[in-house]
């Protein structure tokens, strides 16, 4: 369904019937010629606005404790909030103890292997990375990890977004730089010499054109 949009206060005089015409001055699109007019979107609207209008006064005259009544259900949804969020922490911790206790266990059984082969050095190596594994599950726990890994990558971000703002602009200002444009000079076309008179050939003279005398006595 397709609607046209009116302003006040003609919409109110389309839903009263007052104004059953409607007169633009561009021309109208060919899907509403001669159409009848909606008005159950205009009267749709007109309540919304009567309702925000409304709505507004309630508050403002605290109709019925309304205020009272959104503070309540705000600290609802504060202590809702609060209860999930305290859940999800508890769960994540939860999460993070057990990971935190299976490695130290197995780090605990390969430092006891070290002392078994005599590796002295390798099992004290060993047992100082289980303080490594609680500092890194406090700092789990405690959201400080969690907290660098999102600055970090904040800051890639923004360094990348940088990088992509100087590509552009480079590339901007190349394409908007006027190129220099070869012109080949032209090149005038050869005047045609006159013809040359070829020589007359002369008669050749060599010994071999004469005749001889048996030719000339076979011919007399």
């Amino acid at each position: 369904m397709k609607d046209l949009t009116l302003w006040q206060p003609w919409a109110t005089l389309v839903v009263y019937e007052v104004k059953p015409f409607e007169f633009r001055k561009y021309p109208a699109p060919k899907w509403i010629v001669g159409e009848r007019i909606n008005r159950v979107g205009i009267l749709g609207t007109l309540l919304a606005l009567a309702g925000v209008v409304v709505l507004h006064m309630a508050w403002r005259e605290n109709w019925g404790g309304i205020q009272q009544v959104a503070a309540k259900v705000a600290q609802w949804f504060a202590d809702t909030w609060s209860e999930v969020v305290g859940f999800v922490k508890g769960l994540f911790g939860d999460m993070v103890d057990g990971l935190a206790g299976t490695m130290k266990a197995g780090l605990s059984v390969m430092a006891a292997a070290a002392d078994a082969f005599g590796q002295k050095d390798l099992a004290r190596a060993i047992r100082g990375s289980l303080g490594v594994v609680d500092a890194i599950a406090a700092d789990l726990k405690s959201g400080a990890a969690v907290k660098r890994i999102a600055v970090a990558a904040l800051d890639l971000g923004k360094a990348a977004g940088l990088a992509a703002a100087a590509w552009w602009s480079t590339r901007t200002a190349a394409s908007s730089t006027p190129r220099a444009r070869t012109t080949t000079a032209p090149t005038a076309s050869p005047i045609p010499s006159p013809p040359v008179a070829s020589p007359r050939r002369r008669p050749s003279t060599s010994p071999s054109a004469r005749s001889s005398p048996s030719a000339r006595k076979g011919r007399a």
